[in-house]
């Protein structure tokens, strides 16, 4: 990390740094370190990796406007979807849809790091199990950067439940828990309970900002 940050001082912040870590889950600041991955990585995940990086870095900044007057737009409440199955996506996305949400998709933690970075989320449906970067990870870079701004509602997502996983995944910094296959009652208590405490947290943000107005 020490020498991270000095590259980080030297190239400025169009350089991807990525930093290879034993368990892939720390909360290092996103404006030093562009992502962190788990060790041992397969040539292929890294050939896929270089890639992904290149091609987010290239478009960023013609990107990077657009992203912010859209996070500034107020809009229909926004989840993305993040799952390795397409299926499940697909699923999802189609219910989600339904309920009157705008949805984006993403396959992996990387990718839903990535979305975060350009767009805000009012809601995350976000799948534990995932290659490459799984759910807890993802989260904690995504808690990372939106420290002090309006964060997004995680929903941890996992097919293989087991007796203390609730806990687990709320104690990683996830606000909700759904065990797959889950019905669609289910999924809509947890929208409503996104929904309720959404509007808490504007609410107090909205009372903050008025006791300081002169």
């Amino acid at each position: 990390l020490s020498v991270a940050r000095q590259i980080r001082e030297l190239a400025g912040s169009t350089l991807p740094l990525v930093l290879l870590s034993d368990d892939g889950k720390h909360h290092y600041e996103p404006e030093i370190v562009s992502l962190s991955i788990m060790k041992p990585v397969a040539g292929a995940q890294l050939h896929q990796l270089l890639g992904a990086l290149v091609r987010k870095f290239a478009g960023e900044n013609e990107d990077s406007t657009t992203a912010k007057q859209e996070e500034h737009t107020p809009k229909t409440p926004r989840v993305l979807v993040v799952d390795d199955e397409a299926d499940n996506q697909k699923l999802a996305s189609h219910f989600l849809g339904k309920l009157g949400y705008e949805v984006t998709q993403a396959t992996n933690g990387m990718e839903a790091v990535w979305a975060c970075e350009k767009a805000h989320y009012d809601i995350i449906l976000m799948d534990i199990q995932m290659p490459e970067m799984d759910g807890q990870a993802a989260t904690a870079h995504i808690r990372a950067m939106t420290e002090g701004k309006q964060s997004p509602w995680i929903i941890a997502v996992t097919a293989r439940a087991m007796v203390g996983d609730r806990e687990k995944f709320l104690e990683s910094g996830m606000d909700d828990y759904l065990s797959k296959p889950y019905s669609k009652e289910e999924m809509m208590h947890a929208l409503e309970r996104a929904k309720v405490e959404i509007a808490k947290e504007k609410t107090a943000a909205l009372l903050n900002i008025t006791s300081k107005t002169p």
